[in-house]
């Protein structure tokens, strides 16, 4: 069931190449997720409450990864501008 809980909107909001997604979530759907949005070729943001989950997002496809819990002011890096976004 995963898979197509996660790639019917993967599709209609269009995760292709060019295009960005964010999975927020990287368990069990978030795993599915990152692998389906990366396959079709869109830039992959996982989106998780800490870094604690920052590989198991990069392993499947994420090119990057932005913990919510870091606080603006904490981080380096802006939060992420995606053209989509899978929860």
């Amino acid at each position: 069931m995963r898979g197509i809980t996660t790639y019917s909107p993967l599709r209609r909001w269009g995760a292709e190449p060019g295009k960005k997604a964010a999975i927020v979530g990287l368990g069990g759907p978030g795993h599915m997720a990152v692998k389906l949005a990366h396959a079709r070729g869109a830039e992959v943001t996982g989106l998780s409450q800490s870094l604690k989950k920052k590989e198991d997002g990069q392993r499947p496809g994420a090119d990057h990864h932005h913990a919510t819990s870091d606080r603006p002011c904490s981080s380096n890096s802006p939060a992420p501008s995606t053209s989509s976004s899978i929860r």
